[in-house]
């Protein structure tokens, strides 16, 4: 079922969104980090891996700050595949 759930958001972004909206001042790839799977879809539909919070972090220093070897390898598997 949950599969599905990704399925059905890839094909909303794919249709209509982009990923690089703001949504009250949250940027896509923010709302998506604590969901690996969630983030490979919303970088793979082109979000900025460089798109900064109020504290000037981006998703690659996060995952550094906090050694989140996973959250590494979906920014590195999307970003180089």
């Amino acid at each position: 079922m949950l599969s599905n759930f990704f399925e059905i958001v890839e094909l909303l972004l794919q249709a209509a969104t982009d990923p690089n909206h703001l949504s009250e001042n949250n940027h896509p790839v923010f709302l998506a980090i604590e969901n690996r799977e969630m983030l490979g879809v919303v970088l793979k539909l082109g979000a900025n891996v460089n798109a900064t919070d109020a504290e000037g972090n981006t998703i690659v220093t996060i995952a550094l700050k906090f050694q989140n070897v996973g959250l590494m390898h979906v920014i590195i598997f999307q970003f180089y595949s």
